[in-house]
Parts: C-alpha cells; sequence; structure tokens
C-alpha cells in the first residue's frame, strides 16, 4: 500500500510541474493531493512499532515532503511558481526513493522519548534549508535572466518573470535561513545529547558530526555577515548553497554512500 501512496503521489507532483502558470487552483489542490499521498507513505515508517526507518531515501524523501508543504504555504502570499517548476519534479523522483532504497530499521524503543522530537526537528531543519537552497537558486536564475534581458521564455523562463522583486526574494530567503539555522542548532545540540546515550560521548568526529557542525558554521557565518557586513546578493547565495550542500553530506550524502555504495546498513 505504501508503494502505491508514492507512486500516486509522484505522478501528481509530476502533473503539478507541468500545469500551466494561469492554472492557479488546479495547482493548489494537486499540490495538496500529492503532499497528502506522499504523507500516508511516509507515515507507517516515520515513527512506529518502537522502530524508526534510517536510509538516505526516506530522509531525502521527508525533507521534500515538508519542502511540498512550506512551498504551498508561501505561494499563498507571494508569487513564487518558478519554485514549482523545480520542487515538483525533485518531490516526484524523492516520492519513489523509499521503495527502491528501503534503508534499515532502527530500535528506537530504549531511547527517551525526547528522541523522536530531535528526529522530527532535524527533518525540519534540512527541510527548511532544502527549500532555501531551492529559493537561492531561483534567485540565480533570476539574476541571470535580468542581465540577458529575459529574452527566452521556456519552460521556466516565464514563470520567473512572475517571481516577486529580488529584494523581496532575498528577504524571503533570510526568513527561510534564519528559521532553518535555529532548527539545525537545536538538532546539534539535542544530538550531542542522544549521542552520548546511543554511543557513551556527546561527540563523535564522524562525518555526520563533522559535516553538519560545518554546515552550522557556513549559515552562522552568513547570518552573522548579512547582521554586520550587509552581505547580500551573490555572496549570500553562495553561502547557502555551500552549507546545504555540506549538510546534505552530513547525512543524506553519507548514507547513499553507505547504502548503495557500500551495502552497509546503519552507521
Amino acid at each position: 500500500m505504501q508503494t502505491t501512496f508514492f507512486i500516486a503521489a509522484a505522478i501528481l507532483y509530476a502533473v503539478c510541474a507541468l500545469l500551466p502558470s494561469r492554472r492557479g487552483a488546479l495547482i493548489s489542490g494537486t499540490t495538496a493531493a500529492a503532499w497528502a499521498l506522499h504523507g500516508l507513505g511516509l507515515w507507517p515508517d516515520l515513527l512506529g512499532s518502537g522502530t524508526l526507518r534510517i536510509g538516505f531515501a526516506f530522509m531525502l524523501s521527508a525533507a521534500l515532503w515538508i519542502s511540498v508543504a512550506a512551498y504551498w504555504i508561501e505561494n499563498r502570499n507571494f508569487a513564487l511558481d518558478g519554485m514549482r517548476r523545480m520542487v515538483m519534479p525533485c518531490a516526484a523522483v524523492a516520492a519513489i526513493l523509499p521503495s527502491l532504497f528501503p534503508g534499515s530499521l532502527m530500535p528506537v524503543q530504549s531511547q527517551a522519548p525526547a528522541f523522536g522530537w530531535h528526529v522530527a526537528v532535524a527533518v525540519m531543519a534540512y527541510s527548511t534549508l532544502t527549500i532555501a537552497a531551492f529559493h537561492a537558486v531561483l534567485m540565480a536564475l533570476q539574476e541571470a535572466r535580468l542581465h540577458t534581458g529575459g529574452a527566452k521564455k521556456g519552460f521556466l523562463g516565464s514563470a520567473i518573470d512572475q517571481l516577486p522583486a529580488l529584494l523581496t526574494m532575498e528577504k524571503l530567503l533570510f526568513r527561510m535561513i534564519s528559521i532553518g539555522f535555529v532548527l539545525l542548532t537545536l538538532t546539534v545540540l539535542s544530538g550531542l545529547v542522544f549521542s552520548e546515550q546511543l554511543f557513551g560521548q556527546a561527540l563523535r568526529w564522524d562525518h555526520k558530526n563533522v559535516f553538519a557542525l560545518l554546515s552550522w558554521v557556513l549559515f552562522a557565518a552568513l547570518l552573522a555577515g548579512r547582521r554586520w557586513r550587509g552581505w547580500r546578493g551573490k555572496t549570500a547565495l553562495r553561502f547557502t548553497l555551500a552549507g546545504f550542500a555540506t549538510l546534505a553530506l552530513a547525512y543524506v550524502g553519507s548514507r547513499f554512500v553507505f547504502e548503495v555504495v557500500l551495502h552497509r546498513g546503519f552507521v
């Protein structure tokens, strides 16, 4: 049944990506339906029967699920149709991944009840910064289109032309980054507690923690530079994408290597 939900969600995400911008009500309804089906597929493995599914595919799928919700909410306040052209195809692929790469189940019965909150906050942090990365790419395309005069329309061009002004887009970007940074900080702090419970030490200098901390430093530097040095434009976009890429390597990238390349379980 879960696979059916995932396939149906992927199809609706793909349809949503292809719908013309003028069909706003249909786009909104299709997005909501796809998101609901995607959630029904994820829910049984989220945290039930004393186990938690661990794997790059599940993490990526859950992150895109929350990212779609963030896009849907923001799009009701601002015209972000260009983001739909980027988020929906990625969400369609992410919806299918858990069926292809199921990962493994981690027993959590012996863990404190707050462990579930740690996992939830981590997914929300990753999701918020994922949508920020999409937003940064969209801003880069928007800026490039302004410099070239916007001669070519195409699949994405017309949607980019409908985006809010760059200053508004930048304001939205830093709002998402600020929220994501708070969630990432909570993830790192709570991770120290559960690392000691699981492995007997507060901080393991493994790939996940090193990349997560490096990502935290990059986003902290970006927000500090924005506050005291007025960083914006290309500098802000580079820091955003570098921070997101580092965060992706912290879990999704490393889990992909362990599961797909090395064929190893929970690490």
